[in-house]
């Protein structure tokens, strides 16, 4: 089930405040999008300073830094290697040979 929680390391907030869930198991639906699109707008314009969680299906991490989004974290999200690669910022032999030189596999 998809819910957004802001979890705030700013002086003056209190404990996480759950928000909502959507019925979808599985993803987060139109409901869960909305309220996500909602939340996020709502940390941008109370500047708020701390972490949004979506709980859910990829669900993920928002880090808020005085309203603004300074990092995000979500299994769903491509990896490195597929934005590098796609981008054509580098070639599949080049990240190869990073992956060499870095002691991967």
């Amino acid at each position: 089930m998809m819910s957004v929680i802001r979890d705030s390391v700013s002086a003056s907030a209190s404990a996480p405040d759950p928000v909502l869930a959507s019925p979808s198991p599985d993803s987060l639906g139109r409901i869960g999008y909305g309220l996500l699109l909602d939340t996020l707008a709502e940390c941008g314009q109370e500047e708020y300073t701390g972490a949004l969680r979506a709980a859910g299906s990829p669900g993920g991490v928002f880090h808020f830094r005085r309203g603004l989004v300074v990092g995000a974290e979500s299994p769903g999200a491509p990896g490195p290697e597929a934005l590098l690669l796609r981008s054509r910022r580098i070639s599949g032999e080049e990240w190869a040979e990073l992956v060499r030189e870095a002691g991967g596999a």
